[in-house]
């Protein structure tokens, strides 16, 4: 089942890439709402910060941080990568999506992204 803007309801996920929803555009309007986080003015303004790596994504998990939003590509990272850090994102109530490579390389900010990113509250800072 399709919606607009390139994104994706898959009905019956498997138990390791089960997500809410796959984005396959990258004019899909929340990857646009994400790509704005690499701006600071929009980082301080929605108090969000877009981490990337699985090394990043899994020391906030472990910290205790709650991410707004999940997101990666299905193939980048091997079923015993992720699914502790699906797992614990879901137990925590965060909305986890996919999406593809490309997508992903649209909003990711290294030059070899793992396929792995985190949209978790920007901490406050003495």
């Amino acid at each position: 089942m399709s919606t607009s803007a390139g994104a994706t309801h898959n009905p019956l996920p498997n138990a390791v890439t089960q997500a809410l929803m796959h984005i396959t555009s990258t004019a899909n309007p929340r990857i646009k709402e994400l790509r704005k986080l690499s701006k600071r003015k929009t980082r301080h303004a929605r108090r969000q910060l877009l981490l990337e790596g699985l090394r990043l994504v899994r020391d906030a998990l472990d910290s205790g941080v709650t991410p707004a939003l999940l997101l990666y590509v299905p193939d980048s990272l091997s079923a015993d990568e992720l699914q502790p850090l699906l797992a614990t994102a879901r137990a925590r109530g965060s909305d986890v999506w996919t999406c593809t490579a490309a997508v992903f390389a649209g909003i990711a900010e290294t030059v070899t992204p793992q396929g792995i990113a985190a949209v978790v509250p920007l901490p406050d800072l003495p």
